[in-house]
């Protein structure tokens, strides 16, 4: 029995050192984490692949659910500037799948990024639907979070999203209803660029007023300087004012915008842009010279292969998504059994652990229980009749109940001990109480308790009676039992005299 216990107590010991063990190296894991964490949030390159995936790993196996969700963000951050985007989407996919939304203490901001991220990917990889999907998850959850700020900017970049699938009507009531959204929390700069991505949709309406007043507003923002040059990747600005001064016939005005979004705007829709203002204004000048000719034709070569490169892009991406999805949830599965399994071995090994240890130190109990009986049995016997009385348990705890102050009288269990113990040990004593007139209980205790040594007060105190009365019986009890006149001491001696 020993060697079993002593063996479990091992096996014990040992998962309790990898327990704590896993508990210093998850602190120091955390702590990489939260280092990677903040150079997300500094906006920092995040190229290591291994500590990203390690620490993703290690709280797969020992963390929360909020920093499995917090890991496996960072690590699609990693892959997004890696330029491995299909990892990335897998990273954020499992990320989302850690939350758990029905816990107060779930981390729904960094939830939210994620389904910020997942949105980004789709819309860079030409997917407006799903990106909505996404952009609304993460609306959602912005408002759980109670960030209004960014609930409202993830409502707004539907509007482009919604545009790009050619419902120009949503996307008009989004961006409007965005910039008032914007504007009553105090953020006028971004309600102004709420408002400037309707300008063309109102230019195609013939709202030139209402345009005019979101340029206006625009002009007004953070985003533009005291000469109207807007900050670097918001050139297609250009490009509207030209299409607003186009269309309320300042024409020169017009061409010197689309110029400069030429000029300015570096990237292909930029360049796109600005030949297209420019064939509209060759258009309204009816000069049909080569020049806008081949602007126009230039404009429609880049928008057909900008598409088709767009959609090779989506259909590869897609089914790369699809595939190592699917191998996702099949190694999820795996790693759920073997965590089960392990979880399993480790609780049925406590549990035997557990049974033994109680059954050991029950055994343990009685047999200390029988050791410390027979000594007690050895020692009794080896005391005189005289010893065993005085030091019986019974005796010690009614000279402790007439000692007491106030004194305590002896009950019915107490009684039924001390006649036990004469039973026992002076069976006569007995026969002698018994073979004379009937006594009553006080005079039965009496007899007793004086067998004991006990004092009159004491015995007063025990059965409750008035000072002196013990006294009293005592010389009764002398002619009752012994038939001869006598006091109180006379009775003592003759009762002690019974072996």
């Amino acid at each position: 029995m020993k060697r079993y216990v002593h063996s479990l107590l091992i096996l014990a010991a040992v998962i309790i050192s990898v327990l704590l063990s896993g508990c210093t190296d998850s602190h120091q894991q955390r702590l990489q984490l939260e280092e990677l964490e903040r150079q997300n949030r500094a906006d920092s390159v995040m190229q290591d692949l291994t500590l990203a995936q390690s620490l993703a790993d290690h709280f797969d196996r020992h963390g929360t659910r909020n920093e499995q969700l917090r890991a496996h963000y960072i690590l699609g951050r990693t892959y997004t500037d890696c330029g491995d985007l299909t990892h990335a989407l897998e990273a954020y996919h499992t990320a989302a799948a850690s939350a758990d939304t029905t816990r107060v203490d779930c981390d729904f901001h960094t939830l939210c990024l994620v389904h910020i991220q997942m949105s980004t990917i789709f819309h860079q990889h030409y997917q407006p639907r799903t990106a909505i999907a996404e952009l609304s998850e993460a609306r959602r959850l912005a408002y759980k979070d109670n960030d209004s700020l960014m609930a409202i900017e993830c409502y707004f970049d539907q509007a482009n999203e919604y545009e790009r699938i050619g419902d120009t009507a949503m996307a008009f009531t989004i961006a409007s209803d965005a910039a008032r959204l914007f504007a009553s929390i105090g953020e006028e700069d971004r309600a102004a660029a709420a408002k400037n991505s309707t300008v063309m949709m109102l230019l195609d309406q013939h709202r030139t007023e209402e345009a005019k007043a979101a340029i206006h507003a625009f002009l007004a923002s953070a985003y533009t300087d005291s000469l109207g040059n807007v900050e670097l990747g918001r050139e297609i600005f250009y490009y509207k004012r030209g299409l607003y001064y186009l269309q309320t016939n300042q024409i020169d005005s017009a061409e010197y915008f689309f110029r400069k979004e030429l000029r300015d705007g570096l990237d292909v829709n930029n360049q796109i842009a600005g030949r297209k203002g420019l064939q509209k204004l060759y258009e309204k000048l009816g000069r049909a010279d080569s020049v806008a000719k081949y602007a126009a034709e230039g404009y429609e070569m880049s928008d057909s292969v900008y598409s088709l490169s767009e959609s090779q892009n989506v259909q590869s991406l897609q089914a790369m998504f699809d595939y190592t999805h699917k191998q996702l949830l099949v190694e999820q599965k795996t790693s759920e059994l073997r965590k089960t399994k392990l979880y399993m071995v480790v609780a049925v090994t406590l549990m035997l652990l557990a049974i033994f240890i109680v059954v050991y130190l029950a055994r343990r109990r009685a047999r200390q229980h029988a050791v410390a009986t027979a000594k007690y049995q050895s020692a009794i016997r080896e005391l005189s009749l005289e010893d065993r009385l005085s030091k019986s348990p019974i005796t010690m705890h009614l000279k402790k109940l007439a000692n007491a102050n106030p004194p305590k009288m002896a009950g019915s269990a107490d009684i039924k001990a001390l006649k036990t113990l004469f039973s026992d040990n002076i069976p006569a004593l007995f026969d002698i109480l018994n073979s004379q007139q009937q006594l009553s209980e006080q005079e039965y205790m009496v007899c007793l308790l004086t067998r004991l040594a006990f004092p009159s007060v004491s015995i007063d105190r025990l059965t409750g009676v008035s000072e002196g009365y013990t006294s009293r019986l005592k010389s009764r009890l002398f002619k009752k039992l012994a038939g001869k006149d006598g006091n109180a001491k006379d009775f003592e001696h003759w009762i002690m005299a019974i072996k």
